[in-house]
Parts: structure tokens; sequence; C-alpha cells
């Protein structure tokens, strides 16, 4: 009887020192514990999206409770994300695409990336996934579309500003092209006057639109010097756009 208790005794000790091969017990969510054995991948990226910290439960039910696993999330983006994020920065006046149609697993992994933000690829190639390349890759390349700096811009999610602009185009473009602002530099050495508007009319040839900085250059890429939007014309020509009578010598 005494030896089966010192047995007893000395199997508890080694279990408790040197535990046999089976679960391992780590202080993770209870969520994590089962999930990350088999779906390893799903936390290494660099930047782990901090619901999966918080537990896979936090988004998925019962993922193996059928025969065959399924997603099984609490409810379909958008509205699961929304959850956490704050749904008032991704309902504005102008959302993008991609964001409306709730895709937001299209730009984002929701568990982990190596891409700041949770991106699935770097930008401008995640742009390029549905925004045709070549519109921005002309011959004249505005710098900050060179450097693939989109979201200086846009904003990825919505706006009040059309094409999802963090501001109107006018404080859009002069946020760094402020010697700009007083509209002399369209006409200046041409002797037709000191000034020219650049915002405050109607665009004379886009409907509905107030003339802007975009009315004569194109604010991603252009065939032509300076950006300029006829790319079918001459330089030259650009006036003739809004100025009918005005007749420029070849």
């Amino acid at each position: 009887m005494k030896k089966h208790i010192f047995l007893g005794i000395l199997l508890f000790l080694s279990q408790s020192i040197w535990p046999l091969p089976g679960p391992v017990y780590t202080l993770v969510s209870a969520g994590e514990l089962p999930c990350l054995r088999c779906h390893k991948s799903k936390k290494a990226g660099k930047v782990v999206h901090p619901a999966l910290e918080m537990g896979c439960s936090t988004c998925h039910l019962s993922p193996h409770e059928e025969e065959k696993p399924e997603l099984s999330l609490m409810s379909d983006p958008p509205g699961l994300c929304f959850n956490c994020h704050d749904q008032g920065g991704f309902t504005k006046k102008h959302q993008h695409t991609a964001v409306a149609l709730g895709m937001c697993t299209s730009c984002h992994n929701p568990h982990s990336s190596n891409n700041e933000n949770l991106l699935a690829a770097d930008i401008p190639d995640l742009c390029y996934t549905c925004h045709d390349k070549g519109i921005f890759t002309k011959k004249t390349v505005h710098p900050p579309v060179a450097s693939g700096q989109c979201s200086i811009c846009h904003n990825p999610h919505s706006s009040d500003n059309m094409f999802n602009l963090e501001n109107p185009i006018w404080d859009m473009c002069v946020t760094c092209h402020d010697d700009k602002s007083s509209g002399k530099h369209v006409i200046g050495g041409f002797g037709f006057g000191d000034m020219h508007p650049t915002r405050g009319i109607p665009d004379p040839v886009r409907d509905g639109r107030e003339l802007s900085c975009t009315s004569c250059h194109n604010p991603h890429s252009s065939n032509l010097k300076h950006l300029f939007v006829n790319n079918t014309l001459s330089p030259g020509n650009l006036c003739s756009m809004c100025h009918k009578k005005i007749t420029i010598q070849p």
C-alpha cells in the first residue's frame, strides 16, 4: 500500500516538473489556445490585429461545430468590423467602393500582416488591384503618386469631399503648392493681366464642378509636361479648352 502511495506521489511530481506530451498550457486567451495550434500562420505577420489578441471568439462563433469547418463569423463585414471600429469614419458622403460593398478584407488582412495597418499589400500595388495602373504611370507623374503616397490626398475609407479627398481639391493642392494660391502663375508673362481665377467660378468644361487646379492639371499623371490634362493637344492649346475665341499659333 505504501509503495502505491509513493509511486502516485512520484508520478504527480514528475508531471509537475517534466510533463508528458499533451496539451500545452500557456497564458493566452481561451479563444486562441486551441485555434493557433493548427492556424499558426494567422499570427505570423509583423502586425497583429488586436482582435486576434483578444481571442478568435471575438469574431468567430463555432467554426468546427459542423462536420465541415466554416468561418462562422459573428456577423458579416462591415457590421462585424464596426463592433470595434467607429462606423462614422466609414460612412461619410463619399465612400470608397470597397468600403461601400463591405469588402474590408479585400484591403486588410483580418488576422496579421507584414504591412502597416494590416494591409494585404504595399501601396500603391494594393490600389492597382482595382485601379488601372496605366492611369498613374504616364510620362509625367505627380510626385506623391510616384512615391506611392495615395493616402496623402485620398482617404481610403470615406470622406465628405469628392474623390475621397482629405480636403476640397483647391485646398488639397495648395497644401503643397502654396505659391500657386494667388492664380498669378497661370498667365504670368503673357500680357493678359496679372490674375486668373483658380476657384470660385464654375468649371467651363466640367458641368456641375467648380474651377480648380484639376481643371488644367491631372493630379496623377499625364503625357504632357506640367501634368496638363489635354493629352491629345499641344500644351499651348490648353487655354482653348475654356477660351474658345483664343487662337493659338502653331
